[in-house]
């Protein structure tokens, strides 16, 4: 780390000056978590959909069970649709603030290397801005991971609006 990261104390002990590095550390640890199960908790959640609702179809129950089954499939697809809505908004809130301590820390680094040619990046910050960015990809497109989201909720509601109007 920079040796302008440290302060000798009145007590002659080497304390910390700031604790942005291991905030943007978290922040990556945080976005990973985030980013890892995303995408994998929306593909169970549509292929437990579509196979629910082909359960439902081919079990032929009565009419009215089926249609409170499948009330039941579309309200908990909405609320699946929402705790991902959720997470995804919290991996954009986290990616965020993390790319303004990276802009920042970077800028730091970018300036005192400037003013000061003897000192050099050391490998551990270099590694750290490195992983946050590597963190801040999703594993789909966000776009696409939206639509598929959005896919979630619609598709239960237009197998419940065909099996009310047509079955």
């Amino acid at each position: 780390m920079n040796s302008a990261n440290y302060f000798l104390t009145e007590d002659g002990v080497i304390s910390r000056l700031d604790t942005y590095w291991d905030k943007l550390s978290n922040l990556t640890i945080k976005l990973d978590n985030t980013t890892k199960n995303l995408a994998k908790r929306l593909f169970y959640s549509l292929v437990a959909s579509l196979f629910l609702i082909v359960i439902v179809f081919w079990l032929d129950l009565e009419r009215s069970i089926s249609l409170t089954v499948l009330s039941l499939f579309s309200l908990l697809a909405v609320t699946l649709a929402v705790a991902q809505l959720t997470t995804f908004l919290e991996f954009v809130d986290l990616k965020k603030r993390g790319m303004i301590l990276h802009d920042e820390l970077s800028r730091e680094l970018e300036y005192g290397l400037d003013s000061h040619l003897e000192e050099e990046v050391s490998v551990e910050e270099r590694i750290i801005l490195s992983n946050f960015l590597l963190s801040c990809e999703l594993p789909i497109n966000p776009y696409l991971y939206l639509c598929l989201l959005a896919l979630l909720p619609l598709m239960h509601g237009i197998f419940f609006g065909f099996y009310y109007l047509y079955l």
